[in-house]
């Protein structure tokens, strides 16, 4: 299941995205389809991912090297994000209440 993002790529610019939680990682591939743009994120870089539950729902995915930010763009199955998050990452998953 993809669900639609608008990653941080700039001081005050977003990218859409579609985020995947693949066997191993996080992948970011570009809504307009550019293939070379596409971002995967493997399980061993990944420090952390937490859920917020902002104004919009969000993400932040640290990495040793970098920390991505993301709200998503639509209503998501929130749950079921944070249920395949959990099963490919474990305890690297924190979740905000409301």
């Amino acid at each position: 299941m993809s669900y639609p993002v608008r990653l941080k790529t700039g001081f005050f610019e977003t990218t859409a995205y579609l985020l995947s939680v693949v066997p191993g990682a996080i992948r970011l591939d570009p809504v307009d389809g550019t293939q070379g743009d596409a971002v995967v994120i493997a399980k061993a870089e990944i420090t952390a991912i937490m859920l917020s539950r902002k104004t919009r729902p969000g993400i932040e995915i640290q990495t040793q090297g970098k920390t991505f930010f993301g709200a998503f763009t639509n209503d998501i199955d929130r749950g079921k994000l944070e249920s395949d998050l959990r099963k490919a990452f474990g305890s690297r998953l924190g979740s905000e209440t409301e």
